[in-house]
């Protein structure tokens, strides 16, 4: 299995296309429920060679616009070949907005306690990114291409996956 790069015009191509899929009237005349959205774009993630699976936070409040660019910087500082996706929302107790993160492209010398220990605004959570358990589908779940949020750093790595016939 081998990966190659996808360029971020065509990434959030595909992220509006899921979004618009999403949004096909059912029969009866209603909005399919707000999960095939989340589905699909989860799906479309999954296809992307990810590193780590993270939350962070902000120690103090911040706006949304102030968190996407600190999430940006944070993964342009870290690899010329490191790429993200994340989501934005606010949290239950305090309002305190926090971000999803999917990481790739992290090269093999950076060790990851390294790479969290550079997070200057608050506390992380990170993982090693296991497909099985619906990262993917979780740093999707409040996110949409008109607001904050999306693919950042440098040109996503897509999986390539074997054609059946």
């Amino acid at each position: 299995m081998g990966a190659a790069p996808v360029s971020r015009y065509l990434c959030d191509k595909w992220l509006r296309e899921a979004e618009r899929l999403a949004g096909v009237e059912k029969l009866d005349g209603r909005l399919w429920h707000a999960y095939r959205a989340k589905f699909a774009k989860g799906k479309l993630l999954t296809g992307f060679c990810w590193d780590f699976f993270s939350t962070v936070t902000f120690k103090d409040p911040v706006s949304f616009d102030f968190a996407d660019r600190a999430v940006e910087r944070f993964v342009r500082s870290l690899d010329d070949t490191a790429y993200a996706f994340h989501g934005l929302e606010r949290g239950r107790v305090g309002e305190h907005v926090h971000s999803h993160v999917l990481l790739g492209g992290i090269k093999p010398r950076r060790q990851r306690n390294v790479i969290w220990k550079e997070w200057p605004h608050g506390d992380v959570r990170y993982e090693l990114y296991d497909p099985a358990r619906g990262a993917a589908w979780y740093v999707s779940k409040h996110f949409r291409l008109s607001e904050w949020g999306g693919f950042v750093g440098a040109e996503p790595v897509r999986v390539r996956r074997r054609r059946r016939g």
